[in-house]
């Protein structure tokens, strides 16, 4: 099969890879469409996120969409011409944080297209049974592939404790500050406000359910916020998508009192 192959920051080559052979508890996946993260560009542009390094060529990409060609002998749940997504974090399933149900926490998780596990943007991967899942009939495969970024803004809402009525703050609306939109709606929140620097980012967001929408243009997107706070009593929620140190320097003047902060943003400098 082949695999596109991230060789060095800013050098990726279509490489022949073989093709995957699956276990008793597993799918083969024919991979039809691959979502780009944030986290990919990171690693594309500078190898690493932090302590997390690029070292060999590395297949990215964990946002994927496909169809079942091939099952795992005790796989009861799934069958060949399925659609399906994947869950990209593999945790160990053994240790007390997995046993207590929080298993996004396993310290011991394999999360595809994180240094040094291959990720998805090849023709076919193996993956468990146990972490794929249907896809409705119409759902197409592009968009199916936000289904791993909007469960990052509903886990988020749900641990922000996002209640109806709400006022919330979503600071840079790429995919991730998007789907955080959806998130704040099905929630309840009654204004949603949300900063970027890109105008076409501004109307989209608009057009999904954002009330009120300011471009990041030096100081004036800070008066412009600190007057709409006034105006609320203050925020709920500030929730952070960018990783930028004066984003949480807003959010702290833009909180009423018992107010949350919800950083989800990797910061620019790691």
């Amino acid at each position: 099969m082949k695999a596109a192959v991230l060789m060095a920051p800013r050098s990726i080559k279509l490489n022949e890879r073989d093709k995957p052979i699956i276990g008793p508890e597993d799918v083969l996946i024919k991979v039809k469409a691959v979502g780009i993260c944030g986290s990919d560009l990171h690693y594309y542009e500078h190898g690493r996120i932090g302590d997390r390094v690029v070292r060999k060529p590395l297949v990215q990409g964990h946002e994927c969409a496909g169809m079942v060609v091939q099952v795992g002998e005790n796989v009861k749940n799934l069958k060949p011409n399925d659609r399906v997504v994947i869950e990209p974090g593999l945790p160990c399933g053994l240790c007390p944080t997995c046993k207590k149900g929080t298993y996004n926490l396993c310290n011991d998780v394999l999360f595809l297209s994180t240094p040094p596990n291959d990720g998805v943007l090849k023709e076919y991967l193996a993956h468990p049974a146990h972490f794929t899942y249907k896809i409705p009939d119409h759902v197409s495969n592009e968009v199916a592939t936000l289904a791993e970024p909007l469960s990052v803004g509903i886990y988020a809402a749900q641990k922000l404790q996002l209640a109806p009525n709400s006022h919330v703050v979503i600071m840079g609306i790429g995919p991730v500050g998007l789907c955080m939109i959806l998130a704040a709606k099905w929630f309840g929140a009654k204004t949603i406000s949300v900063t970027d620097v890109e105008p076409f980012r501004l109307e989209i967001a608009k057009q999904i359910g954002s009330t009120h929408g300011i471009q990041i243009r030096e100081d004036q997107a800070v008066h412009s916020l600190d007057y709409h706070a006034e105006m609320l009593g203050g925020y709920d929620c500030v929730i952070d998508t960018t990783g930028k140190d004066e984003a949480l320097e807003w959010a702290v003047r833009l909180l009423k009192r018992g107010g949350k902060i919800g950083g989800i943003g990797f910061p620019g400098k790691v």
